[in-house]
């Protein structure tokens, strides 16, 4: 009776894990997948990026209309990043807060009624049409961010220009930015919680794996800690 139950079950665990099997992608499919979506190459984020960090997202600023005419097309929303590690740019910016630009957002105005509307770059048909569409950072784990000089127009308003350094995504999707995680899952359905993870299909199990992987890259610079030596030296392409 017991060998029996055992049989069983394991039959039930076999088809289960079969059955979620043919949901998941292998990491060749997911880079092609990114691809296709017109996610830049991983060589190309190390080599286009002018700044590379690992930092911290700390708050939204707020969003604001470039012209001053409350047109959708010129909001723009700013954030503020605490940058912890510089890789890539300038190494001043270590321990201090930046600002990243994004196109979109919401403002809001008063009617002839006096009543406040909503002016959004974001469709109705989504969930949350006040939520950016892009890269999601998150508050409570590190990213390492590609970032560019912001070419962005500031705030019309002189007196709410961001005080720091401005800066914008590389590229604003989804997958453009590489995470460390708190857990290890499988991955399923295009997503994969690894250790530190992200762009196309890049998987670490440790910092010394990604750091081997990030000096391939021409100007690379593996921040020295304070208790080591540089783990490895910047080489070339």
């Amino acid at each position: 009776m017991v060998k029996r139950y055992i049989s069983f079950v394991l039959v039930i665990i076999l088809n289960i894990t079969f059955l979620n099997a043919q949901e998941y992608k292998t990491l060749d499919q997911i880079k092609e997948k990114n691809l296709n979506e017109g996610l830049l190459s991983n060589e190309e984020f190390f080599e286009k990026a002018e700044l590379i960090i690992e930092g911290k997202y700390l708050d939204r600023i707020g969003s604001y209309d470039a012209v001053g005419n409350y047109d959708s097309n010129d909001i723009y929303t700013s954030h503020r990043i605490l940058v912890q590690k510089v890789f890539k740019g300038d190494s001043k910016l270590i321990n201090d807060t930046i600002c990243l630009i994004k196109k979109g957002g919401a403002i809001y105005k008063k009617n002839e009624s006096g009543i406040e509307e909503t002016i959004s770059s974001y469709s109705l048909d989504t969930p949350d049409p006040l939520r950016d569409k892009g890269l999601y950072i998150d508050t409570q784990s590190l990213s390492i961010l590609f970032f560019v000089k912001s070419d962005y127009p500031d705030n019309h308003d002189k007196t709410k220009i961001c005080p720091y350094a401005r800066f914008q995504l590389l590229q604003d999707k989804e997958k453009a930015s590489i995470k460390f995680m708190d857990f290890n899952l499988w991955f399923k359905n295009d997503s994969y919680f690894g250790k530190i993870t992200g762009l196309n299909a890049l998987i670490f199990n440790n910092r010394e794996e990604l750091y081997e992987y990030m000096v391939r890259f021409k100007g690379i610079t593996i921040p020295e800690s304070k208790a080591q030596k540089p783990l490895y030296e910047t080489k070339t392409q």
